[in-house]
């Protein structure tokens, strides 16, 4: 068995996050950004934060806050 690290592959490259969740958020936030950037978000009263359009290629870090 072997262990590899997803950085480490080509196959990375070619995979993009489009949405991300974030489920049990108690306050709506009011500001989201994307790797220091305005990004565009939703708010659900189930508690659940969504980012969408993201375009983030899975081979490289990124990082998304909220205020």
């Amino acid at each position: 068995m072997t262990s590899e690290v997803l950085h480490d592959h080509v196959e990375a490259s070619y995979i993009t996050v489009e949405t991300a969740s974030f489920y049990g958020m108690k306050a709506e936030p009011t500001r989201v950004t994307v790797n220091s950037q305005d990004a565009a978000f939703t708010y659900r009263a189930n508690q659940v934060l969504t980012v969408t359009d993201l375009g983030l290629n899975l081979s490289q870090n990124f990082t998304i806050s909220w205020i």
